[in-house]
């Protein structure tokens, strides 16, 4: 990792929540705009293409890191509250401390 992505991965670490969910929103549009050019290049392949088989490997690779991705994110996402209530889970948090 390069100083710079050090630095950036930091910044990333400290952000509030909604801004990391933000972050990881923008950065799932690459590779999935990546992932759409990929399929119509496969499309535009002959079946028996030399190529297809590296590509079918390369589409699945980023399916993997899309998908990888995605379950990050849901793990950034906020958790709902047993019973909705912030005042309860606190009460709780205190009791069970």
């Amino acid at each position: 990792m390069l100083e710079g992505d050090v630095a950036s991965e930091v910044l990333n670490r400290s952000a509030p929540p909604t801004e990391q969910r933000a972050r990881a929103a923008v950065r799932e549009v690459l590779p999935r705009r990546c992932m759409m050019q990929l399929c119509l290049a496969d499309q535009c392949l002959l079946a028996d293409s030399p190529a297809k088989p590296v590509l079918r490997h390369v589409q699945d690779l980023m399916r993997k890191g899309i998908d990888e991705g995605r379950a990050a994110l849901q793990g950034l996402r906020s958790v709902t509250l047993p019973e909705g209530s912030l005042e309860k889970a606190l009460y709780r948090f205190v009791e069970d401390l």
